[in-house]
């Protein structure tokens, strides 16, 4: 257990995913989130089997714990995080409860997701447990899947989204605390990565320098 000084909460943040593979966008929209939070620091989690994403082949755990390694490696604030069992925990709820073990309190959790992972938050298995126990930060992101985005209005279209979110929460009496990043939308993901791997596509600008190599290496993608 990590002990920390009650007068000194420390605050830090989950920031849960495939990560496959993890890119600049997902660098960008950590670094924003210590900014803005502020944070102390960012557990990255790669997710063992996504719930939502059971049906796509993902690379194994290991390898995309490898690849976030090796991604944040030159960034002080950002921690993997290494589950002290496995199979690491599945659910929202489960790895939280986890992390809050691992983790004395004074400690102030924060909860760094895209917009469209937001969007679902209500549907969340055992959200009345989840919700409440930290503060939410917001991406907007490109392509939102509901196609009602504002057009040339990212941040606004990411309040709007919240406020729907906290409404739907405050109908189930949970009090949502979130805010949205302030940033700009990142037209980039992980699929299109992959894409140009298959592709024989260079990928330098996509990723870091480390991440790139490590693929070149091990061809992941075909």
């Amino acid at each position: 257990m990590v002990a920390f000084s009650p007068s000194c909460p420390q605050r830090l943040a989950l920031f849960g995913g495939a990560f496959n593979p993890p890119h600049w966008g997902h660098l960008r929209l950590a670094q924003a989130a210590c900014d803005q939070g502020p944070l102390d620091q960012v557990l990255w989690v790669p997710s063992y089997s996504p719930p939502h994403k059971s049906d796509q082949a993902l690379p194994s755990w290991q390898q995309r714990m490898q690849l976030v390694e090796r991604a944040i490696a030159s960034y002080p604030q950002f921690r993997l995080w290494h589950p002290p069992q496995l199979p690491p925990p599945r659910y929202g709820v489960d790895l939280l409860q986890t992390l809050q073990q691992q983790y004395a309190p004074p400690t102030q959790w924060t909860w760094i997701v895209g917009l469209d992972t937001f969007r679902t938050l209500p549907r969340w298995y055992r959200v009345l447990e989840v919700a409440p126990k930290c503060d939410w930060l917001v991406a907007p992101r490109l392509g939102d899947p509901s196609g009602d985005d504002v057009a040339g209005h990212p941040q606004q279209h990411c309040q709007q989204v919240g406020e729907q979110v906290a409404h739907a929460l405050h109908q189930q009496g949970v009090a949502l605390t979130w805010r949205c990043l302030e940033m700009p939308v990142i037209p980039m993901s992980s699929t299109h990565i992959r894409q140009q791997c298959r592709d024989r596509q260079p990928i330098d600008h996509l990723v870091p320098e480390a991440i790139a190599t490590y693929l070149n290496d091990h061809p992941l993608y075909g």
